[in-house]
């Protein structure tokens, strides 16, 4: 084990490694700017776009800010722009995020977090 962190759901008393890792890019993407009163420039800005209509464009400017934000927030983690991808389904007013990124220490040379993000 290298990472550790309190457990948010509250299953257990700790995440580890990966799940660390994953539980904060969620806590990450899940606050807004401005949220947090002693350090409000925590967070990202995907929620504004989740009311935007569902594009290709936007899809791309998620994908952007996703990698914005996990970079200066998750000093363990290095986001593979390239290999990213957030994908647009307007009939679902959804988006499939494909998140490729590296972590320091934990001796891959990658890992993928997939998750999707609805208005």
């Amino acid at each position: 084990m290298i990472y550790s962190d309190l457990d948010q759901s509250a299953k257990s008393l700790k995440v580890e490694d990966l799940s660390a890792i994953h539980q904060s890019i969620k806590n990450i993407l899940g606050t807004k700017i401005g949220e947090r009163l002693f350090n409000p420039e925590f967070g990202s800005t995907i929620e504004d776009l989740l009311f935007e209509l569902v594009t290709e464009e936007v899809a791309f400017l998620l994908l952007t800010e996703i990698t914005r934000a996990v970079g200066r927030w998750e000093p363990r983690v290095t986001v593979n722009f390239g290999a990213s991808n957030v994908i647009a389904i307007p009939d679902r007013h959804a988006y499939n995020v494909f998140l490729v990124f590296n972590v320091e220490g934990l001796g891959r040379e990658k890992f993928e977090y997939n998750f999707s993000l609805r208005k």
